[in-house]
């Protein structure tokens, strides 16, 4: 195994904003304007060439600046100067994930050329990572890296694939085409949220060249290319996007924090937040976006209790946390009332309308009772907590000392053993 460099010690306490105060901020402004050319070229280059055309000469740019980057952070690493190369590292780490979105554009132009797009940019893309890892940081990935790498862009590739599948092949609607692409997502989300890192890159996060702040943003970066990649879905595609097709991703976030939790750990509450906004955000439920609508009606509401139910429940059982259970049960009966709130309402009030018609008498005498009841065990429950200690209320003499003498840390008693 190689020597590592020695590398000047980062400062402890590293955080996401250690590279906009610590580092050179003539390559952040590098980035931003080769990003803003690149997007200006795009429209320009496609007046004067084809699409192929087009998006080859803009795949040609983009690589041979990010060889450029390569290139000067193996040259400032033989400075040994650990900001700039980790600086320069994550830029590069930026480049990979597309986000010029040229592979996307391409699926939005043709499928079969977007296939020759798709594979150079994959073998590009794991020559450049296999260089910054073996040469930059010293470390020699592993297969399960190379396959990672590979596994995004298939991620990048599986998301209009399946667009195209249920768009074109099944005539779904485009509506309904794009909320299940979330979900395929998501999915690639959570492989990765159980994808083991320390197997993944342990030498790599153990040694010296690799500063905190770098190692977060390896760990974090394929969430937000992916997230953003699918947001650049709609706008190639022109997918109609509601609020609905975020449920999957927070859902996601909510079991990310079930696997990683320890034994002995207390359940975070954004387990739960997560969870309940995933199923605020379906209330609302486009008639477009439901599947199967004359039969199984799977709504996004619908698919969100349903995830939601066994998300809280596995939460549950991983904690012993009972409002979690409570929570599973609720979602999961309300899944099975319906795919709308209009759906669920419609049903419980037919359920009610049974209930009052076998009941033998009528509704206004059950329902003044019932009010009755509701005032007469408030003033029992206030009367028996004034009253007795029902409910493991704090009394005013703890630890069975009921005379005032026996206390050790009574006044009389302090006084006398002074005496």
């Amino acid at each position: 195994m190689p020597e590592q460099s020695v590398l000047r010690a980062p400062k402890k306490g590293h955080s996401l904003r250690g590279p906009i105060g610590t580092h050179n901020l003539f390559f952040m402004a590098s980035a931003l304007f080769m990003l803003m050319g690149c997007f200006g070229l795009r429209g320009a280059l496609q007046e004067h060439l084809d699409k192929f055309s087009s998006n080859f000469v803009l795949l040609f740019i983009l690589n041979v600046y990010e060889i450029a980057v390569l290139g000067l952070c193996y040259f400032l690493k033989k400075k040994h100067r650990s900001n700039d190369v980790n600086m320069l590292a994550a830029l590069c780490i930026f480049l990979m994930f597309d986000p010029t979105f040229t592979v996307v554009k391409s699926f939005a132009q043709d499928w079969l050329y977007a296939w020759s797009v798709y594979a150079t940019f994959t073998v590009l893309l794991l020559v450049k990572g296999a260089f910054l890892f073996r040469f930059i940081f010293e470390w020699k990935p592993n297969k399960m890296v190379l396959c990672f790498l590979g596994g995004q862009q298939l991620a990048f590739l599986a998301l209009p694939a399946f667009y195209w599948l249920l768009w074109w092949e099944l005539h779904y609607s485009q509506a309904l085409s794009g909320h299940m692409s979330w979900w395929v997502g998501s999915l690639f989300c959570i492989l990765w949220m159980l994808a083991d890192k320390e197997k993944l890159f342990g030498n790599l996060f153990h040694s010296k060249l690799v500063m905190p702040w770098l190692q977060k943003f390896i760990l974090n970066a394929p969430y937000a290319a992916l997230g953003v990649h699918i947001v650049a879905l709609h706008f190639a595609l022109r997918i109609p996007f509601y609020v609905d097709h975020l449920a999957p991703m927070l859902l996601a976030g909510s079991l990310a924090s079930v696997v990683k939790l320890k034994a002995g750990e207390v359940l975070p509450r954004h387990h739960f937040y997560l969870g309940i906004l995933a199923v605020s955000s379906c209330l609302y439920v486009p008639f477009e976006l439901i599947l199967y609508p004359n039969s199984l009606a799977l709504s996004p509401l619908r698919m969100v209790l349903l995830s939601s139910s066994g998300i809280f429940a596995y939460g549950a059982f991983r904690s012993k946390n009972h409002l979690g259970s409570a929570l599973s049960a609720m979602t999961l009966s309300f899944a099975l009332l319906g795919e709308s709130p209009q759906r669920m309402a419609n049903k419980i009030d037919t359920v009610g309308e049974m209930v009052w018609r076998f009941l033998p008498t009528s509704r206004l005498s059950i329902s003044a009772w019932l009010v009755f009841l509701g005032f007469a065990f408030l003033v029992a429950g206030g009367y028996a907590s004034s009253q007795f200690d029902l409910f493991g209320g704090i009394e005013e003499v703890e630890d069975g000392y009921d005379d005032p003498s026996l206390d050790p840390s009574s006044p009389l008693e302090s006084s006398q053993s002074e005496i």
